[in-house]
């Protein structure tokens, strides 16, 4: 196969694989900004495992945190989004550019799967035992329920 159909095969490929992470930033799930998505997900805690005002108030700064250190991260994300789609439709794909982009995307990736790690850590710290299993059995239960799905974009 020649040169220039190796890089229009690889391009197709990774367009094929990005279209999802480059078609749905922007909002959170069913049009809901990240921070009414914390929002909704702690009050939905909070009636799940019996949060205390305390607790609650500990998982708000908690993701408060997180959405302050990850934004940089995401707007990094987004910004490299744009590039891959710029070079894709570009009429001189640069396979080599591509591969970076995507080398460079699963890093960020691989920071914010680090920061989420973190995140859950802390959250998991503020509970009591009981709420601790609570959480893990609705952990066990979500994990069924979306089979071996991981997160959109994760690899």
């Amino acid at each position: 196969m020649s040169n220039r159909r190796l890089t229009v095969a690889a391009a197709v490929i990774v367009m094929a694989f990005s279209s999802v992470a480059i078609a749905g930033h922007g909002e959170g799930r069913h049009g809901r900004t990240r921070g009414e998505t914390k929002t909704r997900m702690v009050e939905r805690m909070t009636r799940a495992l019996d949060l205390t005002a305390d607790q609650q108030a500990a998982w708000t700064r908690l993701h408060e945190a997180f959405s302050a250190s990850a934004e940089p991260i995401h707007e990094a994300m987004k910004a490299n989004r744009e590039a891959l789609k710029a070079e894709l439709e570009s009429d001189s794909a640069d396979a080599e550019a591509i591969g970076q982009l995507q080398i460079d995307n699963k890093a960020l990736r691989s920071q914010l799967e680090t920061m989420r790690a973190s995140l859950k850590t802390g959250l998991r710290a503020v509970l009591t035992p009981e709420q601790q299993e609570k959480w893990d059995a609705l952990a066990e239960k979500r994990a069924k329920r979306h089979g071996d799905r991981q997160r959109r974009g994760d690899s």
